[in-house]
């Protein structure tokens, strides 16, 4: 994945210079731009925002589905972003935002029907295209809670809240458990999640989001150390790991499945956009 030197020139009229890989499609690079440099979603009406990408060299508009390199786009290249200040008035199946919530919604679907463990509902949609609300339930063993000896209570359904908020995919959504839970990194009373900043990206997808909330609940994904990143959540959930741990070695995963069945897993290589900014 060559990078190649340009200037982005920026809404504002500002500019940087950044290197960019030149074989990712142009609309997977505007996710992570609108990431990286902060750029708002939503207008002043409410209404999604979407940005287009000009080279003054080619003097034109770069395409959704091409790359740098197959748009020949020379080194130094000035590439201009542009708010789409047509998005508000063009048809709501046809925004840049309602695009990314039905490609989550098919890769979902796709997801369960990998999954005898898996499942999830829609909440909340009120006539949208797209889900912007799920209900995904987790049919693996997990910790609920402890009882007053430190012994764990064990649970085999659990279910989380997803919200898709106007700041997705540039910020992780909204995550609220609804299950009995007892792990580092959900706290038990509020049941407010706590993914990894450094981990989620405006490409990362909802169903990778999904499996690694359930490799949670397993167990086979926990933070308990308060001295490194990331931190535990849950700080009574995070000082009882680290003693049982300590107590019981191999406790954990508490369930060892995997979640997708193997035989009809599509692997799939996540290629991240790796731009850098100066």
């Amino acid at each position: 994945m060559p990078d190649l030197p340009v200037t982005i020139v920026l809404p504002s009229g500002g500019a940087r210079a950044a290197e960019m890989p030149d074989d990712a499609p142009v609309r997977d690079l505007m996710a992570e731009l609108t990431s990286l440099l902060k750029l708002p979603t939503v207008g002043p009406d409410g209404r999604p925002m979407g940005y287009r990408i000009d080279s003054k060299a080619l003097g034109r508009e770069l395409r959704e589905d091409e790359t740098l390199a197959s748009a020949k786009i020379p080194a130094n290249d000035r590439l201009i972003l542009t708010a789409d200040i047509t998005a508000g008035g063009t048809p709501l199946d046809q925004s840049p935002r309602v695009r990314r919530l039905m490609a989550d919604y098919v890769l979902l679907k796709e997801l369960v029907a990998q999954s005898s463990l898996i499942t999830f509902e829609t909440r909340g949609v009120h006539g949208t295209p797209a889900p912007e609300r799920y209900i995904i339930t987790y049919k693996c063993k997990g910790i609920a809670g402890i009882d007053k000896q430190g012994r764990p209570k064990f649970a085999s359904i659990h279910q989380v809240q997803i919200y898709l908020h106007n700041q997705y995919p540039q910020r992780w959504p909204g995550l609220q458990w609804l299950t009995p839970i007892w792990h580092p990194n959900i706290h038990h009373l509020n049941k407010t999640v706590c993914i990894d900043a450094a981990w989620w990206t405006a490409s990362r997808s909802l169903d990778r989001l999904v499996i690694m909330l359930g490799e949670m609940v397993q167990y086979k994904n926990f933070h308990d150390d308060p001295t490194k990143p990331p931190f535990p959540w849950d700080a009574d959930a995070a000082r009882w790991c680290r003693a049982y741990r300590a107590a019981h070695p191999g406790a954990f995963p508490v369930d060892t499945r995997e979640l997708l069945r193997p035989g009809r897993v599509k692997v799939k290589q996540e290629t991240a956009p790796r731009i850098r900014l100066k």
